[in-house]
């Protein structure tokens, strides 16, 4: 089941991550340089987001961000 995306805060998404079982961050922007231009610790890239997907479970929390 896909939910509905929501706007989350940058201060909300760094209180939400502790103590919480890991989520996937994910730079939103399919270009890899933009990505690492603007890459913040512990996220992937769309690209790697794809090589991953399969192995993802389907309760896995992805949190897609861009500037």
């Amino acid at each position: 089941m896909i939910l509905p995306a929501n706007r989350v805060s940058a201060s909300w998404t760094r209180d939400h991550f502790k103590g919480r079982p890991p989520m996937l961050l994910i730079c939103a922007y399919d270009d890899e340089e933009k990505c690492r231009s603007i890459r913040i610790p512990e996220a992937i890239s769309f690209r790697e987001l794809n090589e991953r997907m399969s192995s993802l479970s389907k309760e896995q929390e992805l949190i897609f961000y861009c500037s």
